[in-house]
């Protein structure tokens, strides 16, 4: 995890997020078509695309359930992790590469937009919550690209290495 506070304004979660999808996004600029496509990548069984596919889905779940828990609905818990992230690939080998690239994209800008409507007192709530509304944010955005983060750097670091031999 990394250094987040236990309160964190609507404005600092945006910027958290920004920053840490800047990071993400810059270790894979300048990849070609094939490298973000082939596998093994990141991880033996995930190329970029694949990986960028898999922060799309768990992006798109968090902005389903933080209004939710916003309003005061329970979430519940997420189970099966490995069924999930096998549906996810799936679900990513059927779209193109730069299908993937563009809702990733889109997705920043509604993150911007729910960062932007929801207020501090909502976001930071921990009324009958094990913790506030901004966590599903958090560990669904930056915490996560930085999870991911150094196995994409070490694919990207692979493949000069292989350029210079």
């Amino acid at each position: 995890m990394l250094d987040t506070p236990s309160r964190m304004s609507p404005k600092e979660l945006w910027q958290r997020i920004k920053k840490g999808r800047a990071a993400y996004s810059a270790v894979y600029a300048g990849l070609t078509p094939r490298q973000m496509t082939q596998r093994p990548g990141p991880q033996d069984d995930w190329s970029v695309k694949d990986q960028i596919a898999h922060l799309i889905w768990w992006e798109n779940l968090a902005m389903l359930r933080a209004p939710l828990q916003l309003a005061g609905e329970e979430t519940g818990t997420i189970n099966n992790l490995d069924e999930i992230n096998a549906q996810v690939l799936a679900q990513s080998e059927a779209m193109t590469l730069d299908e993937v690239l563009a809702v990733f994209e889109a997705n920043l800008a509604r993150l911007k937009a729910l960062c932007a409507g929801i207020s501090d007192e909502l976001l930071n709530d921990k009324a009958s919550k094990r913790r506030p509304p901004y966590w599903i944010l958090v560990t669904d955005t930056f915490e996560h690209y930085a999870e991911h983060q150094p196995d994409l750097e070490r694919y990207v670091a692979s493949l000069k290495k292989k350029k210079k031999v």
